[in-house]
């Protein structure tokens, strides 16, 4: 893996919670920052590709008209969160679906999704 320097200027507070937190994990301030880098872009990461995928189910619903009742998918919940072993809700054509309008596909964030 090829490396590259940087540099990060920071309250000196800041390199004190670091550095204090690092030691009690037995990590260098270093690798403690790398980690939290790390973490953090794997976090966005994640909730790109959520956030994608949450578009692309709402443009199949725009087009399709299909979608889950939520007293149904909540009943669901309720009934599993029981112990019980309830019927899955079913999709249904959505009542007044036609006076909605499918929004323009061009999204902010799914480009983040792909990277």
């Amino acid at each position: 893996m090829q490396t590259a320097a940087t540099s990060i200027k920071m309250p000196v507070e800041l390199k004190a919670a670091i550095s204090q937190y690092a030691a009690a994990e037995q990590l260098t301030p270093h690798a403690y920052m790398l980690r939290a880098i790390e973490d953090r872009l794997e976090a966005d990461k994640q909730r790109a590709t959520f956030y994608a995928d949450g578009l692309k189910a709402l443009d199949r619903m725009e087009e399709t008209g299909m979608a889950y009742d939520f007293d149904e998918v909540a009943a669901y919940f309720e009934a599993r969160a029981r112990g019980e072993a309830p019927r899955k809700p079913r999709m249904r054509q959505s009542p007044g679906f036609a006076s909605v309008k499918p929004r323009a596909k061009a999204r902010s964030n799914t480009a983040l999704a792909a990277a």
